[in-house]
């Protein structure tokens, strides 16, 4: 039996997924970022002000594929 899936919204990154997509920026970047409205924002893990934060999969992965596509080939075209 396969094993089940989390329903669509429900799976939630830390910083440390989002540092294995290869999204390696500061806390305090991400947080110029977010406030630019350029990145998504995270959802609190408690009700609390100060409680843990974590971004939806879901956000996330739409994000990355807005994300402009350069070829290596072109990089290197322009480049010279």
């Amino acid at each position: 039996m396969p094993a089940a899936r989390p329903p669509s919204g429900k799976v939630l990154l830390g910083l440390g997924d989002l540092r294995a997509l290869g999204i390696s920026w500061s806390r305090q970047h991400l947080h110029r970022l977010m406030h630019a409205g350029k990145f998504p924002r995270p959802v609190a893990l408690g009700p609390e002000v100060r409680a843990r934060k974590a971004w939806r999969a879901d956000d996330i992965e739409r994000w990355l594929a807005s994300l402009p596509y350069i070829d290596s080939a072109e990089s290197e075209e322009a480049a010279t």
